[in-house]
């Protein structure tokens, strides 16, 4: 058994782990910064590739251009049967015309006389063209933004808070949104693997399975019991004697996804939803920096392959640094530390 699960953790670390070979030759963009798993992310899926320098030069200016041939790419945007945005600076010999054309013809280009190529974008003007192209919509439970410069007159009030509520652009501590400032390439790269990588997937156990969980070298049997108020109880019994633990809450709505014990009096994680790679602002655990590092991932446990894993990153104030595993419609799957050392697995779940 132990050698199966060192197994799987090897296959699951090199899986979700390694840092991809084109983002660690980006010179300029370091793992351990912000905006490192997002940039990593679009590598990954083909979106971008940096210079040949072997640089990203995320603090440059993003410009228009760059921004279709991006969206064309995350969207898989039809490249033929293009309509001709008659743009005045984008003639049909234009390097990045085809691109150009095809985020027009989409929708996400509005009709104008000049593109203007070459020039950059507002974060305004990046929540407008994101908001459409992903087709985003407010969030019921976060519909006020708050920002302090967003009024609700702007023409832009309404993009800002989709991609605010979908948790892809979020605001300053000053509590301003700053709608008018440029854009930068790391920035955007950022905001689009976000808007790529979304999921409000449930990620709570199946209520209609009995979980059980190896932990603390002993057999865990989870048992669903209620739904009370939007949360799921789960009774945990210690398997081996039948012996009553403890019961464990789970909550995922909208804006948020919770995990606690009866009698807690807080979360031991919660992190908004809906979920999306990169860093978050959780909640709880107060003293832990929390990362998604993937939405998409492929792991197997058990025999049983899951997709579309949420991969889930927690260093804590301790420096311990926490990976867990959660795939839709299941609930967690594994949990280890970043050496890969067993914290929890999922042995088995059976249909009642």
């Amino acid at each position: 058994m132990k050698i199966l699960i060192q197994t799987i953790l090897v296959t699951l670390l090199l899986i979700t782990m390694t840092p991809n070979v084109n983002a660690a030759e980006f010179r300029d963009v370091l793992r351990d910064r912000s905006l490192y798993e997002e940039i990593h992310f679009l590598v990954d899926e083909g979106v971008i590739k940096g210079y040949e320098d072997g640089t990203f030069r995320p603090s440059q200016l993003v410009s228009k251009k760059h921004i279709a041939s991006m969206l064309v790419k995350a969207l898989n945007l039809p490249m033929t049967n293009l309509q001709n945005p008659g743009y005045k600076d984008v003639p049909v010999t234009h390097a990045y015309y085809k691109e150009i054309a095809a985020g027009y013809t989409a929708g996400i280009f509005s009709k104008a006389q000049y593109f203007n190529p070459d020039s950059n974008i507002s974060r305004a003007f990046m929540a407008k063209i994101l908001a459409h192209a992903y087709q985003l919509e407010v969030i019921m439970g976060s519909e006020d933004t708050g920002f302090s410069d967003v009024s609700t007159e702007s023409p832009f009030f309404t993009p800002i808070s989709k991609v605010a509520s979908n948790q892809i652009a979020g605001g300053y501590s000053d509590g301003t949104f700053l709608p008018n400032a440029l854009i930068s390439r790391a920035h955007f790269a950022a905001f689009l693997a976000r808007a790529m990588s979304r999921t409000n997937a449930p990620m709570t156990k199946n209520k209609l399975y009995t979980y059980y969980y190896e932990q603390d070298n002993e057999v865990r049997r989870f048992e669903f019991v209620k739904t009370y108020d939007g949360a799921d109880y789960w009774d945990v019994y210690d398997d081996a004697t039948g012996n009553y633990l403890h019961t464990d809450i789970y909550r995922q709505n909208g804006t948020f996804y919770g995990e606690t014990m009866a009698g807690y009096g807080g979360y031991f994680l919660a992190i908004p939803t809906p979920f999306r790679i990169g860093d978050v602002q959780a909640k709880y655990p107060a003293d832990a920096d929390v990362t998604i590092l993937n939405t998409r991932g492929f792991l197997t446990v058990r025999g049983t392959s899951y997709t579309n894993v949420l991969v889930l990153k927690e260093v804590r104030a301790s420096k311990q640094t926490i990976i867990s595993y959660y795939a839709t419609d299941v609930g967690l799957l594994l949990s280890t530390t970043e050496d890969g050392r067993e914290l929890i697995v999922l042995a088995k779940r059976q249909k009642k």
